[in-house]
């Protein structure tokens, strides 16, 4: 009973209702398994703290975060997220943030900023001045591309929001790294 027993109940809640909190926290298990790999090697506790942001970094293009903020059906679902974020070093949250120029609310579309904002528990905020509204048409692929700017490392994996990952299949990824080591890249699904 009492907050640990809330936020168990919570958590089971979140893994059963949003796709969201189930998609972190299957990529999550990738810093998991990077901290078991290191541990294997006998790297200790401060070396593998220090180790895994960077090398691993989970960067999530949540672009309306601040609008789903004020919507009090969909709040704590932002407030879960967040917690994951405090909880988890090496998880971001990259959103888009608009503001009017003056006071007024009926402003002329040239009145409003566009900013790309991070959340981060690691990291002090970042607040990036966009040219214009990032989101043109295509909301996923739009959305990704006004997060990119927050990534740190030179490999990227894009996935969607509705897909679950296992750590058994994080184990891997040391593997799946070594065949970028001699830079012999192919784009393939074409």
């Amino acid at each position: 009973r009492g907050v640990k027993a809330e936020r168990a109940v919570e958590r089971w809640a979140s893994m059963r209702q949003q796709t969201l909190y189930r998609t972190l926290t299957g990529m999550l298990k990738y810093g998991e398994a990077l901290d078991l790999h290191h541990e294997a090697r006998g790297a200790s506790l401060a070396e593998r703290a220090e180790r895994i942001p960077q090398q691993f970094q989970c960067l999530v293009a949540m672009q309306i975060l601040t609008k789903l903020e004020s919507d009090s059906k969909v709040k704590p679902e932002v407030d879960a997220v967040k917690k994951l974020v405090r909880s988890h070093p090496w998880l971001e949250i990259a959103y888009i943030e608009d503001q009017f120029v003056g006071q007024e609310a009926k402003a002329l579309p040239g009145e409003r900023r566009y900013y790309s904002c991070l959340f981060s528990a690691r990291r002090k905020p970042y607040k990036v001045l966009l040219p214009g509204n990032p989101i043109l048409g295509n909301g996923k692929g739009d959305n990704q591309n006004h997060a990119i700017i927050f990534s740190l490392g030179r490999y990227i994996q894009t996935i969607d929001a509705n897909q679950e990952h296992y750590f058994e299949e994080a184990l891997k990824i040391p593997n799946i790294l070594q065949e970028f080591k001699e830079e012999k890249i192919a784009l393939l699904g074409l």
